[in-house]
């Protein structure tokens, strides 16, 4: 059998591969952490509590059943129908196979061997040839099979990498931290390798300066601390005022207070945050969300751009600067295309390293090609992560459609279906969003449907079938040089040091 014409290979570039291992400092492959006991005064759910290796203090008293909102009792999931079968054939270069099935079997507990959450079986290709029925997406290895433990992989990414401390009052500070940590040593324990959205352990400006000109890392050096224990690269992000939620919208009024307000975070950060994200969704109209910056026009957009690319980089010099796009764009008469065109076109990818976007209601891949095609449009050629992807694992009510899940297999399938195919489009990053659920936690203080993607939850330290995919896709796909798309749902990815891997599903 030999391939199709058509088959193509995109190959990452060698410079942002050393990039990677330059801002992750760490060994590229840790073995697991320890088994720990479950959290304090909590019964196992319908899904598997994770290990943990570090010592959690129980919670303080429960809060009034009222402040819980509108989150029903955790369930388990509805009882899933396996699909059809479908016959793939793959021509290989050896006469066996190793071949699993990236829906994980078992949830309990998480294995050292990250292939015992899955079941691998040895297939025979005689001559080369290996005909399989598959019902979802799978992985073929040709030998030399590797050991799969867990990997940081700095390809893969969390957003949403922390909590919001006001939806825990009944803890106290050292709680808190030891909560937090928690929440990073769960993605660590996923094969994440960077990360953004680190909440009230973020370097934004409301967060880190109390008032005009007085700074206090104290939350963010522990976030900062800990993802560095845990493999974690952390990105800082910047943030345009000061108050706390309530802050003024659009651009800085002082823009000389900003500056050093940047100064001073990348100068504290010297050496332990080299990647930093500025501006989060910005928009012209109005929005009442903290996390994000509206009341932005294109023109406000460069400008604080410029403002914050000049400060980082004449601090430090080597930083990546980081620009993680747009979200849905409210109370404007821009689409978000022609707002992000705009904001090229006035020069404004001079003032960032990396562009990001947001796939959620829109085709990873096909958001690609529209950044990638808008940049080259004016001239600029620029890395493209996808700064936040995510389906659910159960059905959402939403004025908006996501790309996929409503169920936990849908939710495993559509996020190797979304790596994969990013891989191959060159996307060097890709960040599942958002990363924790939070319906059974502090969701009381921010209650969100996208919690329903997250792939644990916080507060019961449960993990979901698409948590073990990700663990096992972040170890497998590790450090590859090359993919290319043989047919149709088919993938070739290859390695210095080991055998192909195939991805494929009907």
């Amino acid at each position: 059998m030999s391939w199709p014409k058509r088959a193509r290979a995109k190959w990452l570039p060698v410079a942002l591969g050393l990039l990677g291992l330059a801002l992750a400092g760490a060994s590229w492959a840790q073995g697991p952490y320890p088994p720990g006991p479950p959290p304090y005064g909590q019964a196992p759910g319908p899904y598997q509590q994770a290990p943990y290796p570090y010592p959690y203090p129980p919670q303080g008293p429960a809060a009034p059943p009222q402040a819980w909102g509108q989150y029903p009792p955790a369930q388990a999931p509805a009882p899933e129908e396996t699909p059809a079968s479908v016959r793939r054939a793959l021509h290989l270069g050896a006469e066996t196979a190793r071949v699993t099935s990236l829906h994980p079997r078992s949830l309990a507990p998480l294995a050292s061997n990250l292939l015992e959450n899955f079941e691998p079986r040895l297939a025979a290709a005689p001559g080369g040839s290996l005909e399989l029925d598959i019902n979802g997406p799978v992985i073929v290895e040709e030998p030399p099979f590797s050991d799969l433990t867990l990997v940081n992989n700095p390809q893969f990414g969390a957003t949403l990498a922390g909590q919001v401390d006001r939806a825990l009052p009944n803890l106290t500070e050292n709680e808190l931290a030891a909560r937090q940590r928690r929440i990073l040593a769960m993605i660590s324990q996923a094969g994440v390798g960077i990360a953004r959205d680190f909440q009230s352990y973020d370097t934004r400006r409301w967060m880190v300066e109390p008032a005009p000109g007085q700074f206090d890392y104290g939350r963010s050096d522990k976030a900062v601390r800990d993802a560095a224990d845990l493999h974690i690269i952390f990105i800082g992000r910047l943030g345009l005022h000061m108050g706390g939620p309530g802050a003024p919208e659009g651009p800085p009024a002082d823009e000389q207070a900003y500056l050093r307000y940047i100064a001073s975070a990348v100068r504290h950060y010297a050496g332990r945050i080299n990647v930093w994200s500025t501006l989060k969704e910005p928009e012209p109209g109005p929005r009442n969300r903290p996390g994000n910056d509206p009341g932005l026009n294109p023109e406000d957009v460069v400008r604080v751009l410029q403002l914050s690319y000049q400060a980082i980089k004449a601090t430090n010099p080597r930083a990546v600067v980081y620009f993680p796009g747009l979200g849905p764009l409210r109370n404007s008469s821009y689409t978000a295309e022609d707002y992000l065109e705009r904001i090229i076109a006035l020069g404004g990818a001079r003032y960032f390293d990396v562009l990001g976007y947001d796939a959620y209601v829109s085709d990873i891949v096909e958001s690609a090609r529209k950044c990638r095609e808008l940049l080259s449009k004016y001239g600029y050629d620029k890395p493209i992560w996808a700064a936040q992807a995510g389906a659910p694992d159960r059905p959402l009510n939403l004025p908006m459609r996501l790309m996929g899940g409503g169920s936990p297999r849908a939710q495993s399938e559509f996020m190797v279906k979304a790596y994969v195919r990013a891989f191959h489009e060159g996307v060097a990053k890709v960040f599942w969003g958002e990363f924790i659920d939070r319906s059974r936690g502090e969701a009381a203080y921010r209650p969100h449907p996208i919690d329903a993607n997250g792939l644990f939850y916080s507060g019961t330290w449960e993990v979901k079938p698409a948590y073990h995919t990700h663990r096992l896709l972040a170890a497998v796909l590790d450090r590859f040089q090359g993919v290319e798309e043989l047919d149709d749902n088919l993938y070739k990815f290859t390695f210095a040091r080991r055998g192909p891997v195939y991805v494929l599903w009907p």
